[in-house]
């Protein structure tokens, strides 16, 4: 079976910013996935990579208005344009085992090599530079949305472990009914109207 990248077109606006941060990544990975998705109509394309054991793991919003991602197996960093034109740009440490991948503020891409004890750089044109980290460091994800996603994974695992079920906790499930009323999805006002009487009731010097 062929490796494949998989994007979803849910309208130019809708997750415009949330692509190009950290948040965005969190919101699309939970609300925008339960909420959003159910105000649009996503069209699904899917985009063959050249090897078909490439392994692509990280993905992110580039500078250039392009898609960046790594291919753990191959040993690559992929460029993909709207259009499906990709680009693979070879790591010069063999097996270095790309994962996760971030725009950074500087105007090129960051990627951890998990293999190779490394950070990597990379510019839009596709010049890598790889910078060592301590010995056995192996870094993996390289945002805070990752870090929070690979916690979750980490949760269900333990959950698993331990005979409890991770997605069937109900102060977990009533947190979810909250935020649904406050994003306004429909057949939650009664729990918007909670949440809000809630938030009035707060203590100025606390946050939340």
């Amino acid at each position: 079976m062929a490796d494949f990248i998989a994007v979803v077109d849910a309208s130019p606006t809708a997750f415009d910013n949330a692509a190009r941060n950290v948040a965005g990544e969190l919101a699309g990975r939970a609300l925008s996935a339960s909420y959003m998705l159910d105000k649009v109509a996503p069209r699904l394309t899917e985009f063959i990579l050249p090897l078909a054991t490439s392994g692509p793991w990280g993905i992110a919003a580039g500078p250039d208005g392009n898609l960046w991602f790594t291919m753990q197996s191959a040993n690559q960093i992929g460029r993909i344009t709207p259009s499906g034109v990709i680009t693979s740009f070879s790591i010069p440490t063999p097996g270095s085992q790309p994962y996760g991948i971030a725009a950074g503020p500087d105007g090129n891409l960051w990627f951890t090599a998990y293999g190779a004890n490394e950070i990597g750089r990379i510019t839009t044109s596709g010049v890598i530079t790889e910078f060592a980290l301590s010995t056995l460091s192996e870094p993996w994800e390289i945002t805070l949305g990752q870090l929070l996603y690979l916690w979750e994974i980490a949760v269900s695992v333990v959950a698993r472990l331990s005979d409890l079920n991770a997605f069937d906790q109900p102060g977990v499930e009533e947190g979810k009914h909250l935020t649904y009323g406050l994003a306004g999805r429909p057949g939650f006002e009664e729990k918007q109207k909670e949440a809000e009487a809630w938030m009035a009731r707060r203590r100025p010097e606390y946050v939340l």
